[in-house]
């Protein structure tokens, strides 16, 4: 039987891999990177963001994937975009990087 995390390894391989449930992306200059990315709904109006459009993005990823792990207020681009790293959690290999901006 397999140890624990050599499970979670595994499973994280299944969730970022293009065949199953992620895509490959482009990184902060970085291509081909296998991730799982989302939209995440979000009220500006809500948060005290009045007259704003703010788009935010979910990137799930293997950390043994990226060259360099982002750090909050660094402006990477994902597939050619501009975009904020709101948060940085890493987690067992899998690192959930929260982006952000604002939307024209």
């Amino acid at each position: 039987m397999p140890a624990f995390k050599d499970q979670l390894a595994a499973d994280a391989a299944i969730f970022t891999n293009p065949e199953e449930f992620g895509d490959l992306v482009e990184f902060d200059g970085t291509e081909d990177i296998p991730a799982s990315v989302e939209d995440v709904e979000f009220d500006a109006a809500k948060h005290g963001y009045d007259g704003y459009s703010i788009e935010r993005k979910r990137m799930f990823v293997a950390e043994a994937d990226l060259p360099v792990l982002p750090v909050p207020e660094q402006y990477p681009t994902l597939n050619g975009e501009s975009w904020r790293v709101g948060s940085v959690i890493t987690d067992d290999g899998m690192v959930e990087i929260n982006l952000e901006r604002n939307r024209s």
